[in-house]
């Protein structure tokens, strides 16, 4: 009966560290393992307009680089919003120069994860939406640093 116990709970370690290796060994972007929901978001997002850059405008016209949660996938879509800016359009190849070897093949992971999906416009506003429910919600607002003023503002906001 002991050695059942023991050898259950190793099981249960086993699948625990199975389950979080792949955000736990994500030195790129270290605030992926905080920010697990919104990150995947981010980066479905990333890759949408990558393979498709008709996107680029649509994204624009919901949210911003701000609305990001990860510092790096802010850095890589802002790259990729400057870089339409100056060329009219962007292919990944167009980041190379912004990143280092192992961003960029960060980046490449992206699309490789969805390489057999082409996100639909649908699944774009759910993600989309998973970025902004964050924005707005408590834990993305430092409220130590508010004012009374802006603590009062924002919980009007939040009744509404």
């Amino acid at each position: 009966a002991i050695k059942r116990k023991q050898h259950r709970r190793e099981k249960q370690d086993w699948n625990r560290i199975q389950q979080n290796q792949e955000v736990m060994k994500d030195r790129i972007n270290p605030q992926k393992s905080r920010f697990l929901v919104e990150a995947t978001a981010e980066e479905r997002i990333i890759a949408a307009v990558l393979r498709n850059p008709d996107y680029i405008p649509y994204v624009l016209s919901k949210i911003g680089v701000d609305d990001f949660a990860t510092e790096f996938d802010k850095k890589v879509l802002n790259c990729i919003f400057s870089v339409v800016r100056a060329n009219n359009e962007v292919i990944l190849t167009d980041l190379i120069p912004y990143f280092t070897q192992d961003e960029f093949s960060k980046i490449s992971g992206m699309l490789a994860k969805t390489d057999v999906l082409q996100l639909s416009k649908q699944e774009l506003d759910e993600c989309i939406k998973t970025l902004l429910k964050h924005k707005n919600s408590l834990k993305s607002i430092d409220i130590t640093s508010m004012t009374p003023e802006e603590l009062e503002a924002y919980r009007k906001q939040k009744q509404q």
